[in-house]
């Protein structure tokens, strides 16, 4: 589920044939997905509370919330970026330091007790951190002629 996007339109089809008694095989099937697929879709379902005797509003609303949480992963709002909103303060302290690298900030957040995955904090600092494009001064000369005599 998480290697491509499952429409709304699909992630409904599938819940109504599941409340209509289908098995997650015969699903997968008549849809055209993988069980694995299947079997997360209706996993997530019962996790937020559908049962097989739900109605049309309950299946809307289970249907919502599971295309949510998908979309919210994929923005990158996973679990170890919203840890490190909580040191963005720290990270920015740490940026301005010069010759601070990432396996540094992982260290010293090692030794504060937190584990931090380089990783994680490459994409972090990637995503709030811009880079500064490096600066080159041009030299113009006339062509032949030496810069320094």
């Amino acid at each position: 589920m998480s290697r491509r996007n499952i429409p709304m339109v699909e992630v409904q089809e599938v819940l109504y044939r599941w409340i209509k008694g289908r098995s997650e095989r015969e699903i997968a099937r008549l849809v055209g997905t993988s069980r694995n697929t299947i079997h997360k879709i209706v996993k997530k379902a019962t996790d937020n509370g559908l049962k097989r005797e739900a109605d049309d509003k309950e299946l809307e609303r289970v249907s919502l919330i599971i295309v949510g949480q998908k979309n919210t992963v994929q923005k990158g709002c996973g679990p170890s970026q919203v840890h490190l909103s909580k040191y963005h303060e720290q990270i920015e302290a740490w940026r301005s330091m010069p010759h601070m690298t990432v396996s540094q900030m992982v260290r010293l957040f090692g030794e504060q007790g937190q584990k931090i995955g380089q990783t994680s904090l490459r994409r972090y600092i990637g995503r709030y951190f811009p880079s500064l494009p490096n600066t080159t001064v041009h030299l113009e000369h006339l062509p032949g002629n030496l810069i320094s005599r």
